[in-house]
This record gives structure tokens, sequence and C-alpha cells, in this order.
């Protein structure tokens, strides 16, 4: 197995477990959206992992930022390369995934749809 699968794979278990037992409840609609997203929370997840495993920080707008000018990845959002209210969510379920928070976030609201 290649290790882009390997990964993905260990990431979509994580994923599901803090979205199902994360600090905040996550609404079905963000669910969905990160089923339907699931190429960008995968390279969300690895951008983030690779400055924090290398004791660097990183914002999570700067993260979305460098995705969003230097690759091609994309949401489902037909008006925006990535779309901006994404950037929370994104955070949010990356803490859950962590016995320590990365991202400094706030309570989030909920605006995907």
């Amino acid at each position: 197995m290649n290790k882009c699968k390997e990964t993905a794979r260990s990431f979509s278990k994580m994923i599901k477990t803090a979205m199902k037992n994360g600090k905040e409840p996550y609404e079905d609609s963000e669910k969905t959206w990160v089923e339907k997203n699931f190429g960008l929370v995968i390279r969300f997840f690895q951008e983030a992992n690779d400055k924090r495993l290398a004791g660097e920080y990183a914002s999570q707008k700067g993260i979305i930022e460098d995705l969003r000018n230097n690759t091609s990845v994309r949401d489902t959002d037909r008006a925006f390369k990535i779309n901006n209210d994404c950037v929370a969510l994104l955070a949010h379920v990356y803490n859950d995934c962590l016995p320590k928070k990365y991202f400094r976030t706030k309570k989030r609201n909920k605006v995907l749809k």
C-alpha cells in the first residue's frame, strides 16, 4: 500500500472519531461537507501535521491560503476555489483529533450547508 493511501485511511478514521466524539457537536451538514471535500481535508491535515511535528506553528488561515495559492485543491463550492467558511471547521476537527489542541480557536459558527 502506498503512503498516501495509508495516510488517507488513518486520517479518515481519526476524522470520523473526532467528529463523533468531539468537544463540540458537529452538525450533519458539517459531516456531509467533510465527506464531500475529503481531499481538501486530508491536505489540510497533512500541512498542519507537517508544521506541528516540525515544532512550528501555522495558522489555519495560513494553511488554507497556501493550499488555495499553491495547489490545485478545491472544495465543492463553485464560486470560490476554497471557501473561507470551512477554515474554522477544519481547525476544530484537527484539534479534536489531538490530545492537546494545536490551533487557537473560538467557538465556531455553523455556516456550512
